[in-house]
């Protein structure tokens, strides 16, 4: 991604009037954000024609009430397409944004009448064993999980079409940005750099599918054990740049 790109999917906010609308229409259970074909009717309607569509999940939940999943018709994805608009949800601090041909790709594929969408972070001992194994001469930051499935199967190709992740990111103590990568780890433990850039207090990166995504730090003193970068999270909320 270019950083234009990038500052667009940390920049953009949503309208008082989509937040409105959410909040009406958008009900949140157990983490999970339920939005109907009316919610994105009515944020189609107070979004400027070809703007991304921005869904902030966040206004919907309740005092404490964290957002990590949101379901989706598939009806509404086709109305973002007809109005070749890009989507962007946002979850607790995650920002996933979704590219035109990407959302096509993803309502073509669903076997259900809806997709569930989430990203989230995950435990190094809740990874694949070959993963594990994989990380453990890397010094990791941070461990994200991108999943989309549809009446239970999963949908990770997206035919070409790009999404950008958006991870709120601090770096630990006496660690630059710039020298933490993004990549790609497959089942096998293979691992692939990723296209990221960081900015505003966000690792975004660009990608063409879902799966596991780990940023490693790579700096001269990087060290060569799991156990060392306990200290670098995922935040709840980045830190706005002066």
């Amino acid at each position: 991604a270019t950083e234009e790109v990038v500052e667009e999917t940390v920049e953009e906010e949503a309208t008082e009037e989509v937040k409105e609308a959410v909040k009406e229409t958008v009900t949140v259970t157990e983490e999970k954000a339920a939005v109907t074909t009316e919610t994105v009717e009515k944020v189609i309607e107070n979004t400027e024609k070809g703007a991304t569509v921005i869904l902030p999940l966040t206004e919907a939940a309740g005092e404490g009430q964290a957002v990590k999943e949101a379901e989706v018709p598939v009806e509404a994805l086709e109305k973002i397409v007809k109005a070749e608009s890009a989507l962007t949800v946002e979850f607790e601090g995650v920002k996933v944004t979704l590219e035109p041909e990407a959302i096509k790709a993803i309502a073509e594929q669903a076997k259900g009448s809806t997709i569930e969408l989430r990203v989230v972070p995950v435990e190094h001992h809740e990874l694949e064993e070959e993963q594990q194994t994989a990380l453990e001469k890397h010094d990791v930051a941070v461990r994200v999980s991108a999943q989309i499935f549809s009446d239970g199967e999963y949908i990770g190709d997206f035919k070409g079409g790009k999404a950008r992740i958006a991870i709120p990111f601090t770096p630990a103590e006496g660690r630059k940005a710039e020298d933490h990568n993004v990549y790609y780890i497959a089942d096998n433990g293979d691992m692939t750099l990723v296209p990221s850039v960081y900015a505003d207090g966000y690792m975004v990166l660009e990608t063409d599918h879902f799966s596991d995504y780990v940023i490693i730090y790579e700096g001269a003193e990087a060290e060569n054990t799991e156990a060392k970068v306990e200290e670098d999270e995922v935040t709840e909320e980045a830190p706005v740049e002066e």
